[in-house]
């Protein structure tokens, strides 16, 4: 009797979902020999809630452009990373493609994740991407875009969340990397080497609610500026108001222009320093560390014989708990809070509890991981003379240092 109550309930549950449209999330696949040749097509096929996996090619041709998530709540991801998977939109002005396009009212459940995206070409705005909407873009590199208007990488007209992205080498009449129209989320990207005629050649914004950018490199752009604020149209117009906090912004707070009605909060952690790429030239914007930088191109981690100021030069209050370690604190750019981010030193050497302070809790700390190996658990925190080892030699460091707090 329980049993058949059981399938009567399980029948039930399945007739109330089936009447109420609930699809359950399924996972679709694009490339060569999948039911889905082309990424449009993967698209089109899912449903809300669905996600769709991209396997590792150059993406390219009709269905490969312009692509469009049709306001679909759908999670679009590459199966190993920008690296292994682009979309090249082979744009030009004779033939004016896009890679990406957000216009039906995308929301954050609609996400562009892990593509280089490269080569589209807009008469207006948008090169890479255009986005209309609130839409997650994370984790790609964009490279290599232009649009003959505003917005060579990406043009953003909303609240669109913009996370963990390279945006190099873009080209527009404003706003070279970026072009933010709205209320948009820019979290530890790296915005280099773009270009723009009029201004902006990392960010142009107008009539904005007040976007903010955060943890992120603005290096090398080629414009009068790299951040260009200035009314999308004279008259009455909605001020432009833009935040930029925790940043290494090349040229500082001088390298902004602000056009009339505009407002620039500058927030507190920006820098001006060289952010020493490991190879800008060839396109490698991981941050040099003598603590261990990871190099895609062997595979392994390096030491370097230099530090960027910007590792653990991000806001304090940001979750950095997938940053490799020995880590505290999230580092600005592109792999900030990833497993590439380049490893830094002990904010306070000796502080191994992480209370700001070397006192005999520290000692208690280690005492009690005398002779465990440093890759378990949290482990990694005793080693606080970083000789991959928990010994009394960590103890005699921290007994050195007692009293030693943040300066």
């Amino acid at each position: 009797m329980a049993r058949l109550t059981r399938l009567l309930v399980h029948c039930l549950v399945i007739s109330v979902v089936a009447s109420l449209g609930i699809a359950h999330a399924a996972t679709l696949y694009v490339g060569p020999g999948e039911t889905y040749a082309t990424i449009q097509a993967g698209i089109n096929a899912a449903a809300n809630g669905n996600t769709v996996i991209v396997r590792d090619g150059i993406y390219s041709g009709i269905g490969n452009h312009d692509i469009d998530f049709k306001g679909k709540a759908v999670h679009l991801r590459s199966e190993n990373g920008p690296r292994h998977c682009t979309v090249d939109a082979e744009g030009k002005a004779s033939a004016p493609n896009r890679c990406f396009v957000f216009k039906s009212g995308e929301g954050r459940g609609s996400i562009l994740n892990g593509f280089t995206i490269k080569n589209g070409f807009a008469l207006g705005n948008g090169g890479g991407i255009y986005c209309w909407g609130s839409p997650t873009i994370i984790n790609n590199i964009i490279i290599g875009n232009n649009a003959e208007g505003y917005g060579g990488g990406i043009y953003a007209a909303g609240a669109a969340s913009i996370v963990n992205n390279i945006i190099a080498g873009n080209t527009a009449h404003c706003g070279g990397g970026v072009t933010l129209q709205g209320n948009e989320s820019v979290t530890n990207n790296t915005i280099f080497g773009n270009s723009a005629e009029w201004g902006g050649g990392a960010i142009s914004a107008h009539k904005n609610i007040g976007p903010v950018v955060k943890n992120s490199i603005l290096w090398n752009n080629g414009a009068s500026d790299a951040i260009f604020l200035e009314p999308y149209s004279p008259g009455p117009v909605i001020s432009t108001n833009l935040t930029i906090q925790h940043s290494n912004v090349q040229g500082g707070r001088s390298n902004v222009h602000l056009g009339i009605r505009c407002v620039l909060t500058w927030g507190s952690g920006n820098i001006d320093t060289d952010p020493l790429f490991a190879s800008s030239a060839d396109g490698d914007y991981h941050l040099r560390s003598e603590h261990g930088r990871w190099s895609p191109l062997i595979g392994a981690w390096m030491i370097d014989d230099e530090t960027s100021a910007c590792i653990g030069g991000g806001d304090p209050m940001t979750d950095y708990s997938n940053q490799p370690q020995p880590s505290r604190r999230i580092e600005m750019g592109a792999y900030g809070n990833t497993a590439e981010a380049s490893k830094s030193k002990w904010v306070i050497p000796g502080d191994a509890d992480g209370n700001s302070q070397v006192d005999v809790l520290d000692l208690i700390f280690l005492r009690n991981r005398l002779g465990q190996t440093v890759d378990a658990a949290d482990n990694w925190k005793a080693d606080v003379n970083e000789d991959g080892r928990i010994n009394i030699l960590d103890l005699i460091f921290a007994r050195n240092r007692l009293g030693t707090s943040r300066p």
